[in-house]
């Protein structure tokens, strides 16, 4: 069974790339991870190294904005299945990120800031059209005489990200950079081919299902064998042993899977207190071309209806036809894999901030263009910031036509060493009911120059002291006389 689960997952990726979308980050301009929203933030220390960083989201997507579960009177929560059913959109999606940096630094060279990351990344998708969950609420009733799509798609997409960044400050007020990423693919999977349709006959509600997957794939790690019989339960995945070892033992990331995206952005700072700012991210691509192969699964499945007059005589009924029909019905077969290419997924950030003593306050609008369309929402934050030293803020996000998504984050400095951490929805911590998004991310770094950058920012960097003035002979005569 654990074969069957596997494989149908594996024949249903979709082409889609995704990555994380973190509201509060891009308005921690103390905190250096910042700079990966906009690699044009001007630094605010001159020297940083980056600790361990790791970073989570989950969205859901697509549920029609309507209450997700019902409160019970004992405080419990049941899902509105009807409500939701009713009120799907055409799609939903659900989509989960991670993140996990292990190594960054950075250092200042008069008017030049490079920096370098090490980041490993994973993102994932799930579609489910809206046909599926009317099938599985109403049953098949609503269909007749109707041919409908009910395939699920899963993209799934690892990969290590090497940054090398240059911002340089054309002067206090005005900054500018670009970020080059070497992307090696650790493994990767779509679909050219996702097709289940159904088709519900008028007479007898006799059903007839047909699939046609195929699934490209990458994965030096892991080997997936086609079944000789064509059975999708006798299919097999074996481990690459040998690659397997050369990343735990050797550090040896595959080769093969490679690419580069590139980040470019500016800031306008005047005097510390209004900035605006602008960025384009993740402009490139993956190619795929270790570990390839491909896995093929069609068929179609007719099923009449069982005999039920033998159950009403008291006779049993056999539900062999069906089983031996389903088997049938996914039938994978190898097909020869190609080398694909994964495009990242731009994004487009557009911010100002503005400093009112203690306080800071600004706006995000933020969008980003998927195979599925364009995705844009907008972020409103509020901070408390003392110093440097401390800081406690709240983003508010609109994002699906509403305003609902209260997220929380907080810096502290101890010394050189600087803590961060964001949530950037705790609504769903009181009202599960209404998740739909949430983000996650805790972090630390060692940082110097922080004062020294302060100063810059605002025009008050020390001007050195004027030579001494030599007094000439005749003047020392004058004031002697």
């Amino acid at each position: 069974m654990k074969k069957i689960l596997f494989i149908i997952s594996l024949i249903s990726f979709s082409y889609a790339t995704y990555a994380q979308q973190e509201y509060s980050m891009h308005f921690l301009r103390d905190v250096w991870n910042s700079n990966y929203t906009n690699p044009g933030f001007a630094p605010r220390q001159t020297f940083f190294i980056g600790g361990t960083s790791v970073g989570a989201s989950l969205s859901l997507k697509g549920l029609g904005g309507v209450q997700l579960f019902t409160e019970e009177a004992n405080g419990s929560y049941t899902p509105n299945l009807k409500s939701i059913i009713d009120n799907v959109d055409d799609d939903v999606r659900l989509r989960a990120s991670s993140s996990l940096e292990l190594l960054s630094f950075g250092f200042k060279v008069k008017k030049l800031f490079f920096s370098f990351n090490a980041t490993t990344k994973v993102n994932a998708q799930v579609t489910l059209p809206q046909n599926i969950f009317e099938l599985g609420y109403y049953g098949n009733e609503r269909f007749i005489g109707q041919t409908v799509d009910i395939g699920p798609g899963l993209s799934i997409e690892a990969y290590q990200e090497l940054g090398f960044g240059v911002n340089y400050s054309f002067n206090r007020k005005l900054s500018a950079g670009v970020r080059a990423k070497r992307l090696i693919g650790i493994a990767s999977a779509f679909t050219s081919e996702d097709e289940f349709n159904l088709t519900t006959g008028d007479e007898y509600y006799a059903i007839q299902a047909q699939t046609n997957y195929v699934a490209n794939i990458s994965s030096p790690f892991l080997n997936i064998v086609a079944p000789t019989d064509g059975r999708v339960e006798s299919t097999e995945a074996e481990f690459n042993q040998d690659a397997v070892d050369a990343l735990v033992q050797d550090y040896q990331l595959p080769k093969g899977n490679s690419g580069w995206g590139f980040d470019i952005g500016a800031s306008f700072n005047l005097k510390d207190r209004i900035e605006l700012s602008a960025s384009v991210l993740d402009l490139g691509f993956i190619n795929y071309s270790n570990g390839v192969s491909g896995l093929k699964s069609s068929g179609t499945f007719n099923f009449d209806g069982l005999e039920l007059q033998q159950a009403v005589q008291g006779n049993s009924v056999s539900f062999g036809s069906v089983y031996d029909s389903l088997r049938n019905l996914l039938v994978v077969e190898e097909v020869g894999g190609s080398t694909f290419r994964k495009p990242l997924a731009p994004k487009v950030y557009l911010s100002a901030l503005a400093r009112l003593g203690y306080w800071e306050v600004g706006g995000m609008w933020y969008n980003e263009f998927t195979s599925d369309g364009l995705v844009s929402s907008i972020g409103l934050s509020g901070r408390y910031v003392q110093d440097g030293k401390f800081s406690l803020g709240a983003v508010f996000a609109y994002h699906d036509n509403r305003f609902d998504n209260l997220g929380v984050n907080g810096t502290m400095r101890l010394g050189p060493l600087q803590l961060h951490l964001m949530v950037d929805n705790i609504l769903v911590l009181v009202r599960p009911e209404y998740f739909e998004y949430t983000n996650i991310r805790v972090g630390a770094n060692i940082v110097f120059g922080s004062k020294k950058m302060r100063k810059f920012r605002k025009g008050r960097m020390d001007a050195p002291a004027p030579p001494p003035v030599e007094e000439s002979e005749g003047e020392d005569n004058e004031q002697t006389q």
